[in-house]
């Protein structure tokens, strides 16, 4: 699958312009949130807001997991604010500018 980019909104509500991005496979792309699971708080906000279906609980481990993380929308950062606790967290700015600059070469 690649990423296709949408010159409107995003489902996350974001303004995305990432058309560098159409020819790269999604699975090559390294925009997909991480949990803590110390930090997680399990209120499960996360699992209610993503329109992407990238979380999902688990029972055992009693916090929220990344199960799709090729769902999520690249530059899409809003499940990160939506958690209370902090225990979403997104590659740096440096990670992701270090990555494209090899991409675009």
């Amino acid at each position: 699958m690649r990423y296709q980019p949408i010159w409107d909104k995003e489902p996350c509500g974001m303004d995305v312009r990432l058309n560098w991005l159409a020819e790269i496979p999604r699975e090559e792309i390294p925009w997909c949130p991480t949990v803590d699971p110390d930090a997680c708080m399990g209120n499960r906000d996360c699992l209610a807001f993503c329109p992407q279906d990238v979380f999902r609980w688990d029972t055992e481990a009693g916090h929220t997991v990344v199960a799709e993380p090729f769902n999520c929308v690249v530059g899409c950062r809003e499940c990160e604010q939506v958690c209370l606790s902090r225990a979403i967290r997104f590659p740096s700015a440096e990670e992701w500018l270090a990555r494209r600059r090899q991409w675009i070469r």
